[in-house]
C-alpha cells in the first residue's frame, strides 16, 4: 500500500504534466522571495483525485504537515467532504489557469 502511494506521488511530482517522470522526487522548490514557485493546476487536480483523503494534494501545494495529519485523522477531511471540495475547486482553477490562492495555503479548509 506505502509502495503504490509512493509511486503514484512520484509519478504526478513532475514539473510539467506533458513530460511524466516516476524517478523525480516530490519537492517543493523555492524562488529568491522564499515563496514557493507556482504550480502546475493539472497536476494538483489529478493528485487530489486518487489521494484526496490523504491531503497529499496538500502538500503538493505547500500546506504545512499538520494540514495533512489532520485530513488522514479526520477520516479524510470531516469523511471526505473536504477534500472533494478541494477537487471541483482545482478543476475550477485548471479552467481558470490560476491555483495561487491555493499554493501555500495553510489553512485546514483552504477555500476560506
Amino acid at each position: 500500500m506505502k509502495k503504490t502511494l509512493l509511486l503514484i506521488v512520484l509519478f504526478f511530482a513532475t514539473k510539467t504534466h506533458a513530460e511524466i517522470s516516476i524517478l523525480q522526487p516530490l519537492t517543493f522548490e523555492m524562488d529568491t522571495n522564499s515563496q514557493l514557485k507556482e504550480k502546475d493546476p493539472v497536476i494538483a487536480w489529478l493528485i487530489s483525485f486518487p489521494t484526496g483523503m490523504l491531503g497529499l494534494h496538500r502538500a503538493y501545494l505547500g500546506t504545512s504537515t499538520t494540514t495533512v495529519i489532520l485530513y488522514i485523522v479526520t477520516a479524510g477531511g470531516i469523511l471526505g467532504i473536504v477534500p472533494m471540495i478541494d477537487w471541483i475547486l482545482l478543476l475550477r482553477g485548471i479552467q481558470d489557469g490560476d491555483i495561487s490562492r491555493f499554493v501555500g495555503n495553510r489553512r485546514f479548509v483552504m477555500w476560506l
